[in-house]
């Protein structure tokens, strides 16, 4: 989607987010998944997932790829997705 504004009033509330922003400290730590379902799970074709991993104790975001609906998960299914992810 490509999104284009030219009224002033539209214009300042993007300047004032982009110049209030607060940097915050770390790295984002996304990653692009494919997901393949074994032919014995009905055929369902692969599908992508933009996963934004969480930290420690915190809620992990994903996407499908296909999908602008944002999904949250556990503070503990972050902790299994860590343990996946960063073990390699």
């Amino acid at each position: 989607m490509i999104l284009s504004i030219r009224d002033k009033e539209s214009l300042d509330v993007f300047e004032k987010a982009i110049t209030t922003a607060v940097k915050q400290s770390g790295k984002v730590a996304d990653y692009d998944v494919v997901v393949e379902y074994e032919s014995d799970e009905g055929g369902l074709p692969p599908h992508g997932i933009h996963l934004w991993l969480g930290k420690e104790n915190e809620k992990s975001t994903f996407m499908y790829m296909t999908d602008d609906s944002i999904y949250l998960t556990s503070p503990q299914m972050t902790k299994e997705l860590r343990r996946l992810i960063l073990s390699e």
